[in-house]
C-alpha cells in the first residue's frame, strides 16, 4: 500500500530504521482508535544502523562529543552482537527488543527484551557469543564490565522507544492530512450542448484504494508523491464523462 511506503520513510528518517511493508498495520479514521504500529524485531543488522543513525546525529550537533561515541560505539556493538548470538542460539526473540503490534496502543510501544539475559552466561559462552573468544584476556571485556555499563543499552532502547513512538505520531498526523486532502467535493465542471442531448464533466474524489497506479513507480517517488498531497500541493481526483441523451439515457465513462 501506497501508505506503508510513506510510513517506511519516516522510520528511516527518524532513527535509520529499514523497516519492511509487511511489518507495518495502520488505521487513520480520525478517531481515538486510529494507531501507526510495527510488529518486528529489533535484530543485530538493525541495532547497528539505529546506533550508528543516533550517534552521528550527536556528533554532527556537538563534535567534542566524538570520543565519548566511540566509546560508546564499542560498548553498544558488544552488547547487541552479544544479545543477538543469544537469541539466535536459544531461538528466543525476546531478548531483542522488539515491537508487537497487539501490545501497542495508538504507537508503538517498545518491548526492550533481557539484556540480563547476557550477563547470566558462563564465562566461556558469554565471551564466545560476544565475539571475544579470539581475543587476549587483557583485551576482552568481562561480564562485571559489561554489566557495568548496563546504563548505555538502558538510555539506548529508551532512545529507540522514543524515536519509534516519535515516528509513529507524525505518521498518524501526516495521514490524517493525506485523507483529508482527498476529500474533495464532487462537481460538475463543464457542460456542453450538443444534437443527441448534452455532455457533462465531473470531477469525483479518489481515496488511496484509487490511487494503486502509483504503485508502478519507485517507492521514493511514491512517498515523494503522498507528501506533496498531504501538503495540498496536488489532489488526486477521477474525472467522469456523462452523457445524457435527449430521451434522458446516461452514459458514465
Amino acid at each position: 500500500m501506497p501508505e506503508s511506503i510513506y510510513i517506511q520513510r519516516q522510520f528511516m528518517t527518524f532513527l535509520g530504521l529499514d523497516v519492511q511493508a509487511e511489518e507495518i498495520f495502520f488505521r487513520v479514521d480520525d478517531r481515538d482508535t486510529d494507531y501507526v504500529n510495527t510488529d518486528m524485531v529489533l535484530h543485530r543488522d538493525r541495532l547497528l544502523a539505529v546506533m550508528q543513525f543516533l550517534l552521528d546525529e550527536v556528533t554532527e550537533q556537538n563534535p567534542q562529543q566524538r570520543e565519548k561515541c566511540r566509546h560508546a560505539e564499542q560498548v553498544l556493538t558488544l552488547w547487541i552482537r552479544g544479545l543477538d548470538a543469544l537469541a539466535q542460539s536459544m531461538n528466543d526473540m525476546a531478548i531483542l527488543p522488539r515491537t508487537v503490534s497487539e501490545f501497542s496502543g495508538r504507537v508503538d510501544r517498545l518491548l526492550p527484551g533481557d539484556p540480563h539475559a547476557l550477563l547470566s552466561l558462563p564465562d566461556e559462552a558469554f565471551l564466545r557469543l560476544t565475539a571475544q573468544g579470539h581475543l587476549m584476556s587483557g583485551e576482552q571485556m568481562s561480564r562485571q564490565n559489561l554489566e557495568a555499563t548496563l546504563p548505555y543499552w538502558d538510555r539506548f532502547v529508551t532512545r529507540i522507544s522514543a524515536r519509534l513512538a516519535a515516528a509513529c505520531d507524525y505518521c498518524l498526523l501526516q495521514l490524517s492530512r493525506l485523507y483529508r486532502n482527498l476529500n474533495t467535493e464532487p462537481r460538475q465542471l463543464r457542460c456542453f450542448t450538443l444534437p443527441f442531448g448534452r455532455l457533462e464533466l465531473h470531477m469525483q474524489p479518489r481515496d488511496m484504494s484509487d490511487c494503486e497506479h502509483i504503485m508502478e513507480y519507485d517507492d521514493a517517488s511514491v512517498a515523494d508523491y503522498l507528501e506533496e498531497v498531504m501538503a495540498g500541493r496536488l489532489t488526486p481526483v477521477r474525472m467522469e464523462a456523462r452523457v445524457i441523451y435527449r430521451n434522458d439515457a446516461e452514459v458514465c465513462v
